[in-house]
Protein backbone atom coordinates (compact mmCIF):
# COMPACT_ATOMS: atom_id res chain seq x y z
CA UNK A 1 0.00 0.00 0.00
CA UNK A 2 2.87 2.12 0.84
CA UNK A 3 4.34 1.91 -2.84
CA UNK A 4 1.24 2.91 -4.61
CA UNK A 5 0.88 6.20 -2.17
CA UNK A 6 3.23 8.13 -4.47
CA UNK A 7 2.01 7.05 -7.43
CA UNK A 8 -1.97 8.26 -6.72
CA UNK A 9 -0.41 11.08 -4.85
CA UNK A 10 1.47 11.77 -8.68
CA UNK A 11 -1.61 11.03 -10.77
CA UNK A 12 -3.92 13.31 -8.03
CA UNK A 13 -1.82 16.09 -8.36
CA UNK A 14 -1.64 15.42 -12.76
CA UNK A 15 -5.23 15.65 -12.84
CA UNK A 16 -5.55 17.99 -10.44
CA UNK A 17 -3.57 20.47 -12.80
CA UNK A 18 -5.07 19.41 -16.21
CA UNK A 19 -8.53 20.23 -14.56
CA UNK A 20 -6.50 23.53 -13.56
CA UNK A 21 -4.91 24.31 -16.60
CA UNK A 22 -8.66 23.75 -18.19
CA UNK A 23 -10.42 26.19 -16.30
CA UNK A 24 -7.96 28.67 -16.65
CA UNK A 25 -8.54 28.36 -20.11
CA UNK A 26 -12.24 28.32 -20.18
CA UNK A 27 -11.82 31.77 -17.60
CA UNK A 28 -9.81 33.57 -20.66
CA UNK A 29 -12.85 32.93 -23.26
CA UNK A 30 -15.94 35.24 -22.17
CA UNK A 31 -18.95 33.55 -22.10
CA UNK A 32 -21.82 35.06 -24.30
CA UNK A 33 -24.55 36.55 -21.98
CA UNK A 34 -27.22 36.58 -24.54
CA UNK A 35 -29.10 40.07 -25.25
CA UNK A 36 -32.97 39.19 -25.27
CA UNK A 37 -33.72 42.79 -26.42
CA UNK A 38 -31.42 42.88 -29.19
CA UNK A 39 -32.97 39.31 -30.32
CA UNK A 40 -36.58 40.70 -30.05
CA UNK A 41 -35.72 43.59 -31.87
CA UNK A 42 -34.20 40.97 -35.09
CA UNK A 43 -37.05 38.98 -34.73
CA UNK A 44 -39.60 41.75 -35.37
CA UNK A 45 -38.19 42.27 -39.28
CA UNK A 46 -39.72 39.23 -39.48
CA UNK A 47 -43.45 40.28 -38.49
CA UNK A 48 -44.91 40.50 -42.15
CA UNK A 49 -45.07 36.82 -41.78
CA UNK A 50 -47.28 36.80 -38.90
CA UNK A 51 -51.14 36.00 -39.51
CA UNK A 52 -52.66 33.12 -40.84
CA UNK A 53 -53.21 32.25 -44.17
CA UNK A 54 -54.57 30.35 -46.64
CA UNK A 55 -54.62 29.49 -50.36
CA UNK A 56 -52.47 26.81 -52.98
CA UNK A 57 -49.85 24.54 -52.80
CA UNK A 58 -47.97 22.12 -55.55
CA UNK A 59 -45.45 19.30 -54.35
CA UNK A 60 -43.88 17.28 -56.51
CA UNK A 61 -44.21 13.76 -55.63
CA UNK A 62 -42.59 11.86 -58.92
CA UNK A 63 -41.49 13.08 -62.20
CA UNK A 64 -45.00 13.72 -63.64
CA UNK A 65 -47.26 13.58 -59.91
CA UNK A 66 -48.05 16.94 -59.04
CA UNK A 67 -50.31 16.89 -55.83
CA UNK A 68 -52.40 20.13 -55.00
CA UNK A 69 -52.79 20.94 -52.06
CA UNK A 70 -55.78 23.84 -50.08
CA UNK A 71 -53.13 25.16 -47.99
CA UNK A 72 -52.86 26.87 -44.76
CA UNK A 73 -50.12 28.79 -43.09
CA UNK A 74 -49.88 30.10 -39.40
CA UNK A 75 -46.74 32.06 -38.09
CA UNK A 76 -46.70 33.40 -34.82
CA UNK A 77 -44.45 34.85 -31.34
CA UNK A 78 -44.12 32.39 -28.47
CA UNK A 79 -41.56 33.38 -25.75
CA UNK A 80 -42.15 36.88 -25.53
CA UNK A 81 -41.56 37.67 -29.10
CA UNK A 82 -38.29 35.27 -29.21
CA UNK A 83 -39.03 32.60 -31.31
CA UNK A 84 -41.30 32.87 -34.64
CA UNK A 85 -43.36 29.80 -35.33
CA UNK A 86 -44.78 28.69 -38.46
CA UNK A 87 -47.06 26.13 -39.36
CA UNK A 88 -48.30 24.74 -42.49
CA UNK A 89 -50.94 22.46 -43.41
CA UNK A 90 -51.60 21.11 -47.03
CA UNK A 91 -54.90 18.82 -47.44
CA UNK A 92 -56.05 17.43 -50.91
CA UNK A 93 -59.95 18.65 -50.62
CA UNK A 94 -60.98 20.14 -47.28
CA UNK A 95 -62.98 17.16 -45.21
CA UNK A 96 -59.60 15.12 -46.18
CA UNK A 97 -57.19 14.98 -43.31
CA UNK A 98 -53.75 16.90 -43.60
CA UNK A 99 -50.98 15.58 -46.88
CA UNK A 100 -48.66 17.53 -45.73
CA UNK A 101 -48.08 18.79 -42.28
CA UNK A 102 -44.90 21.15 -41.53
CA UNK A 103 -43.56 23.01 -38.24
CA UNK A 104 -40.65 25.45 -38.07
CA UNK A 105 -39.73 27.86 -35.30
CA UNK A 106 -37.03 30.64 -36.19
CA UNK A 107 -35.20 32.42 -33.98
CA UNK A 108 -32.14 35.16 -33.47
CA UNK A 109 -28.75 34.21 -32.60
CA UNK A 110 -27.31 37.40 -31.31
CA UNK A 111 -23.87 35.95 -31.08
CA UNK A 112 -23.06 35.65 -34.53
CA UNK A 113 -25.83 37.63 -36.20
CA UNK A 114 -27.66 35.36 -37.80
CA UNK A 115 -31.98 33.74 -37.63
CA UNK A 116 -31.67 29.73 -37.32
CA UNK A 117 -34.56 27.56 -38.81
CA UNK A 118 -35.23 23.84 -37.01
CA UNK A 119 -38.11 22.49 -39.00
CA UNK A 120 -40.48 19.16 -38.97
CA UNK A 121 -41.97 17.90 -41.96
CA UNK A 122 -43.53 14.25 -42.62
CA UNK A 123 -41.07 12.87 -39.72
CA UNK A 124 -38.06 14.77 -41.29
CA UNK A 125 -36.02 17.56 -39.40
CA UNK A 126 -33.82 19.60 -40.84
CA UNK A 127 -32.00 22.64 -39.06
CA UNK A 128 -30.55 25.56 -41.65
CA UNK A 129 -29.41 29.39 -41.55
CA UNK A 130 -31.85 31.45 -42.65
CA UNK A 131 -31.31 34.92 -44.64
CA UNK A 132 -33.61 37.81 -44.73
CA UNK A 133 -33.28 39.41 -47.60
CA UNK A 134 -32.27 43.04 -48.51
CA UNK A 135 -35.73 43.80 -49.36
CA UNK A 136 -37.27 43.01 -46.08
CA UNK A 137 -39.57 40.75 -47.33
CA UNK A 138 -37.91 37.66 -48.35
CA UNK A 139 -36.59 34.61 -46.50
CA UNK A 140 -33.76 32.21 -47.78
CA UNK A 141 -32.49 29.06 -46.26
CA UNK A 142 -31.25 25.57 -47.74
CA UNK A 143 -30.00 22.08 -46.23
CA UNK A 144 -27.96 19.92 -48.41
CA UNK A 145 -25.99 16.35 -47.65
CA UNK A 146 -25.20 14.71 -50.93
CA UNK A 147 -28.39 16.66 -52.37
CA UNK A 148 -29.55 20.13 -51.52
CA UNK A 149 -32.92 21.81 -51.01
CA UNK A 150 -33.60 25.27 -50.90
CA UNK A 151 -36.21 27.44 -50.48
CA UNK A 152 -36.94 31.62 -51.09
CA UNK A 153 -40.19 32.46 -49.40
CA UNK A 154 -41.42 36.40 -50.60
CA UNK A 155 -44.31 38.52 -48.77
CA UNK A 156 -45.31 41.06 -51.86
CA UNK A 157 -46.66 44.74 -51.14
CA UNK A 158 -50.28 43.25 -51.65
CA UNK A 159 -49.84 40.31 -49.04
CA UNK A 160 -48.78 37.47 -51.28
CA UNK A 161 -46.81 35.25 -49.64
CA UNK A 162 -44.90 32.90 -52.34
CA UNK A 163 -42.90 29.68 -51.24
CA UNK A 164 -40.64 28.31 -54.02
CA UNK A 165 -38.88 24.94 -53.05
CA UNK A 166 -36.08 23.34 -55.32
CA UNK A 167 -33.87 20.18 -54.99
CA UNK A 168 -30.81 19.92 -56.59
CA UNK A 169 -29.00 16.37 -57.10
CA UNK A 170 -25.41 16.23 -57.67
CA UNK A 171 -24.59 17.94 -61.32
CA UNK A 172 -28.09 18.11 -62.24
CA UNK A 173 -30.37 21.00 -62.53
CA UNK A 174 -32.36 21.95 -59.91
CA UNK A 175 -35.98 20.80 -60.14
CA UNK A 176 -38.90 22.59 -58.14
CA UNK A 177 -40.33 20.54 -55.82
CA UNK A 178 -42.98 22.91 -53.93
CA UNK A 179 -44.67 25.85 -54.40
CA UNK A 180 -47.13 27.75 -52.38
CA UNK A 181 -49.34 30.41 -53.01
CA UNK A 182 -50.86 31.97 -50.24
CA UNK A 183 -52.89 35.27 -48.85
CA UNK A 184 -53.56 36.63 -45.20
CA UNK A 185 -57.03 36.07 -44.17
Amino acid sequence: MEILQPVLKIRTTALTLLFGLAAAGMAQQPIHQPDPQKQRVAMQRLSFLIGTWSGEAHVQRGPDDVVTLAQTEEAYYKGDGLILVLEGTGRIGTEQPPFLQALAIISFDDATGTYRMRGWNGGRFMESDVQLLGDGRSLRWGVGAGETRSTLLHVDKEGLWTEKGELKIGSQAPRKYMDVTVRRK
